[in-house]
């Protein structure tokens, strides 16, 4: 209402939120403020998964717009291949735990993200519908207005040319606010075809989420079967591998048994070599004696023979005693010595006989070890 040409002040704006260029809508900076409680306080993930990254950029990051980028610098809340990031050589591995972890807590950031987008889209709607509503009402008002005047300039013919002032700067300033307001409302249908192009991109995002959410999973099962066909595979080998372990260790078994016997043999006749080592040294010192008993009974003989040339038929028959006395003793110890080297010889035949059984025993030991280790390997 107009009232001595002025505005009332119901004619105001009922909104009190202002914003540069569109009224009735938060300021940009609120609406950046909204559209990014992902990005502030959020750390940016360290590490990745096989095929793909999640990344958010920090309060920090120069480029604060909160629209979605996809294979371009920086930006929040989008798919990189973690090749892009990571090279062939040092990616780094996420475990499935941390994997779900970082696959859920995007989905609830996009989750959010949507929420508030379509909250804001409505608060925009609303607040497109009450401007509206609100230009039909000044247009309304301006006709009254204009009645009024028209009215209020036929019966005063002396206020006339004020009448006609006033109504040319209501008109005027009326117009000037039209065209405002139909700035605004380009600028805001700007705004809206912005956060449809946002949510479309945001959707498009959830979808190549899913699809490498998908492919994820599918590596994830193939590793999986691959990790467990190699443990079957190792679990075989170490199988065998204790099997075999245990046949070595009771041919060891048996081959140690086999050899304390062996050794318990040796000593036996290594004891039996000793005796009769000792028998033939007291044998060669029985025959060093009896050699110096000769000796000595032929120097008696000589001595005698030389003592019967000087004597007479005595001193022969003396001699011939003596002598056929000696030569029985040499009979005598000769007999003796025989039957001594005899028993030395059968003796030494006997070791002979031992030594050559004990080859053969060993001979039969080797076959038969080389024979079970044959039969063993061939098993």
């Amino acid at each position: 209402m107009l009232i001595g040409g002025k505005r009332t002040s119901s004619d105001e704006p009922s909104d009190s939120r202002q914003t540069p260029g569109v009224e009735g809508l938060p300021s940009s900076s609120k609406r950046q403020k909204i559209l990014s409680p992902v990005v502030r306080g959020t750390p940016t993930p360290s590490r990745a998964s096989d095929n793909w990254l999640i990344s958010w950029d920090t309060p920090s990051t120069k480029n604060t717009d909160s629209s979605v980028h996809r294979a371009n610098g920086s930006t929040r809340g989008c798919l990189l291949d973690s090749s892009d990031v990571f090279g062939p050589e040092d990616e780094p591995a996420y475990t499935e735990y941390e994997v779900e972890q970082l696959k859920i807590n995007f989905e609830e950031q996009l989750q959010q993200e949507l929420e508030y987008l379509r909250a804001e889209l409505e608060e925009a709607t609303r607040v497109r519908e009450d401007f509206e509503d609100r230009m039909i009402r000044a247009t309304e008002e301006a006709d009254i207005i204009r009645e009024e005047i028209l009215s209020i300039a036929g019966g005063e013919d002396d206020s006339g040319i004020e009448a006609d002032e006033a109504l040319e700067q209501e008109i005027d300033s009326l117009e000037r606010e039209l065209k405002r307001r139909d700035q605004d409302a380009e600028l805001w249908d700007q705004e809206i075809l912005a956060q449809a192009e946002e949510e479309r991109k945001i959707q498009d995002m959830v979808h190549e989420q899913a699809s490498l959410r998908q492919a994820l999973e599918l590596e994830m099962s193939d590793k999986k079967e691959k990790y467990e066909a190699d443990l079957t595979l190792s679990t075989m080998e170490i199988d065998v591998l204790k099997e075999s372990f245990q046949d070595t260790q009771a041919e060891t078994a048996r081959i140690r048994k086999v050899f304390a016997q062996l050794k318990e043999r040796y000593d036996k006749l290594k004891k039996v070599y000793e005796s009769t080592r000792r028998n033939e040294e007291n044998l060669a010192n029985t025959i060093r004696r009896l050699q110096q008993d000769v000796q000595t009974s032929e120097e008696r003989v000589s001595i005698l023979k030389t003592y019967r040339g000087q004597l007479s038929g005595e001193a022969d028959m003396r001699i011939a005693q003596e002598r056929s006395k000696y030569q029985s003793d040499i009979m005598d110890y000769k007999a003796r010595l025989q039957a001594t080297l005899e028993e030395a010889i059968q003796m030494k035949d006997g070791f002979d006989n031992l030594i050559s059984q004990l080859s053969l025993i060993n001979e039969n030991v080797d076959d038969d070890e080389e024979l079970d280790m044959s039969q063993s390997y061939t098993q």
